[in-house]
């Protein structure tokens, strides 16, 4: 199934007929996460690197609203022992999309195996100075235009 405009703008109206039931509180929930800084740092005490596990945030129980369960990048997805992948810029200098059609789907497939749902690992963007620290996870068609 291809994801078109037209299918995606279809989920506009319910959702915002959900949002229009929430209360403030609601709202303001679905904008932090549940892991706190304590997680983490226990998280790495033991072992696990950061992500190891997915982050989840939001959702609404009584609207029956899924929460989002984070899973970071941007080789691949980091929880646990999954693929990691070239960065995207250098899939990017290839101009095979069917390779990264193959890639994006095996990254969906761990991110769902290790129960995540939101993928953040996407870089698309065009730097305006190749010096940037985060330069090398872009996808880019030329750094100098």
């Amino acid at each position: 199934m291809k994801c078109t405009k037209e299918y995606r703008l279809s989920y506009t109206d319910k959702a915002k007929k959900i949002v229009e039931k929430m209360t403030l509180e609601e709202k303001v929930y679905l904008m932090s996460g549940k892991v706190s800084l304590k997680d983490l740092i226990n998280d790495e005490a033991n072992g696990n690197h950061y992500n190891y596990v997915p982050y989840p945030a939001g959702g609404n129980e009584r609207l029956g609203v899924p929460e989002m369960k984070f899973c970071d990048g941007p080789r691949g997805a980091v929880q646990g022992n999954s693929t990691c992948f070239p960065v995207s810029m250098a899939r990017g200098a290839t101009f095979d999309t069917d390779l990264e059609e193959r890639i994006g789907r095996v990254i969906g497939r761990e991110i769902r195996a290790h129960g995540g749902n939101l993928f953040g690992g996407v870089c698309i963007n065009l730097p305006y100075n190749p010096g940037w620290v985060e330069a090398k996870r872009l996808t880019a068609r030329s750094l100098f235009t």
